[in-house]
Parts: C-alpha cells; sequence; structure tokens
C-alpha cells in the first residue's frame, strides 16, 4: 500500500533513510527520490571539485524535477549554498595561487606562506586596490644595475630614491658601489617589494 510523500519526506529519506520507505512510493515518487539521489551524488562530488560545470549538472537535474521547484527550495536551497560558498572559496584560493605563481620570484621564499595567508583574507575591494601595487622585478633590477648601477638607476627603479641620489653624485661610490649592488639589488628589490605589499595586507 502506497502513501503520498511530500518533497520534504522524500529528502529527510536522503539524510535519514528509513527501512521499508521506499516500499510505500508510488511510481513517480520513486522516481523523483532517485532524481534527488543524482543531484546529491553530484553535490557530493562537487564539495570535492567544485566547479561551473559542476553547478550547471545540479540545477540542470534540479530543473528536470517532476515537483514545484520551490517545493524542494529546502533541499536545493541547503547544499547549493553549501556548495556555492565553496566554490566562491576555491575561486579565491585560485586567484592568491596565480598571484603567488604570478609574483613568487618578486619575494623571499619564506614570506611567501605569509602572503598567502593575508590574500586569502582581502575582499574584492581590497583585490582592487592591490592591483594598484607595483612590484618590480628583481632580475630587471639586477639587468638595470649592470647598466646604469653607476648613475643610481638601480636604487631609482625600486624606490630607494635616497640612495639613489647618493650613487649618482658619487658615480657609484666610484664604482666599488655600483659592483656591489650586483650582488645586493635582488634581495633589495624582493625587501621593498615585500614593504610595498605589507601596507596593503594590515
Amino acid at each position: 500500500m502506497t502513501k503520498n510523500s511530500t518533497p520534504n519526506d522524500l529528502i529527510k529519506h536522503l539524510y535519514e533513510p528509513e527501512i521499508g520507505f521506499q516500499q510505500t512510493l508510488n511510481e513517480d515518487e520513486k522516481q523523483e527520490l532517485f532524481r534527488l539521489k543524482q543531484v546529491q551524488n553530484l553535490l557530493n562530488s562537487a564539495y570535492m571539485e567544485p566547479s561551473e560545470r559542476s553547478l550547471e549538472k545540479i540545477l540542470e537535474h534540479a530543473r528536470q524535477s517532476k515537483k514545484p521547484l520551490a517545493h524542494l527550495g529546502l533541499f536545493y536551497s541547503k547544499n547549493l549554498a553549501n556548495f556555492s560558498k565553496k566554490l566562491i572559496k576555491r575561486m579565491e584560493a585560485s586567484k592568491v595561487d596565480l598571484f603567488i605563481m604570478t609574483h613568487g620570484k618578486s619575494f623571499e621564499t619564506h614570506q611567501l606562506s605569509y602572503i598567502r595567508e593575508k590574500l586569502l583574507e582581502l575582499d574584492d575591494s581590497q583585490w582592487i586596490i592591490l592591483q594598484h601595487v607595483q612590484i618590480k622585478d628583481p632580475v630587471l633590477s639586477l639587468i638595470v644595475s649592470i647598466v646604469g648601477g653607476g648613475l643610481g638607476i638601480d636604487r631609482f627603479l625600486i624606490g630607494d630614491t635616497g640612495l639613489g641620489i647618493a650613487k649618482l653624485l658619487t658615480c657609484g661610490g666610484i664604482g666599488i658601489w655600483a659592483i656591489i649592488d650586483w650582488f645586493f639589488i635582488m634581495d633589495a628589490t624582493r625587501a621593498r617589494n615585500f614593504t610595498r605589499l605589507q601596507a596593503y595586507l594590515v
């Protein structure tokens, strides 16, 4: 003998299975329960590897439901909300990873974990401001130092204006300072980058 089951009854059975429950369902309800299980499986997979395609598959199954979507709001809203949060978190992590991959060489290795942790805490408005941070390439600084270090151009490039003027007036410390900077300008560039970025992370 079958009884009419509400959408909430079907949803409850997914999370708290009852022995003999399926024998009380008619064919339409069994199909609906099967469809809900498919969505549940998709959600479980999506939790592990969230993507836009995963969300499309979930919504596709939702549209196939014979019950009005509003009646299944408890199920879909609960699970899609959790899925969306994880998807957003994964997208934010990807954005941070891209930043680290692009600019990682511009910082000291031991600073990267701190930078990554702080970047994950930023909201969208802070990310927009972050785009204006001028991060200098240490390799470029070295090239400039070799070519024009005697005139202090390398120090001007990374923002050490005072040292740049001093090098310019002394012709790179009569050439000695210019040569020494060949070995230190990359570290100085990374230090300047970190100081500049840190002002936006605190």
